[in-house]
């Protein structure tokens, strides 16, 4: 149980950052949501994926430094409670995302976003050398739109994942504030 809770942990922190590198196209300026869902998720972690009924909608906050990282806090549900995560993501020399932690280590490998409304996104997190990816999408809104489908339906194809490691939350969320 606390495995799966770690990995959705990381697959949706590492989401909120991620916005591709299309970030590039985000203006941080401007009003940027701060608060997103997981809508739907699908990993090719075995381990995980034996928890996937199980799993809950969870909510996290991001922020922007002026550096242009990012930070995002969240809450998980254990079967313990809910547990309060914080993660920073900077953004190395090769452009990409990638946060340390005590479960390894995290990168975005992609991300595609409208800025406002949802975040695709493509992540890889390693612990004893074994490499999980995870595509998230996520939404500013509990119920992902139909474009914001589409493009996961299509990054879901590419990577070859199966139906059996996909679910799409309901629109409860676990652990709100």
């Amino acid at each position: 149980m606390k495995f799966w809770v770690t990995g959705l942990g990381l697959a949706f922190l590492y989401a909120a950052h991620a916005m591709r590198y299309d970030f590039k196209k985000c203006d941080p300026n401007k009003q940027f949501p701060k608060t997103w869902y997981t809508q739907i998720f699908a990993t090719n972690s075995t381990l995980l994926s034996d928890y996937l009924d199980g799993m809950s909608m969870v909510a996290a906050n991001l922020t922007i430094t002026k550096d242009g990282n990012f930070n995002v806090s969240s809450t998980l549900p254990t079967p313990y409670g809910c547990l309060k995560m914080d993660m920073a993501f900077t953004k190395g020399k090769d452009g990409m995302y990638t946060c340390n932690s005590e479960w390894g280590k995290g990168v975005v490998l992609d991300g595609v976003t409208d800025c406002k409304s949802y975040c695709v996104v493509t992540a890889a997190h390693t612990r004893d050398g074994v490499m999980s990816v995870y595509l998230t999408l996520y939404g500013i809104a509990k119920i992902p739109t139909r474009e914001s489908k589409q493009i996961f339906a299509k990054q879901f194809a590419k990577m070859g994942l199966e139906e059996k490691y996909l679910v799409q939350f309901p629109p409860e969320v676990a652990c709100a504030d």
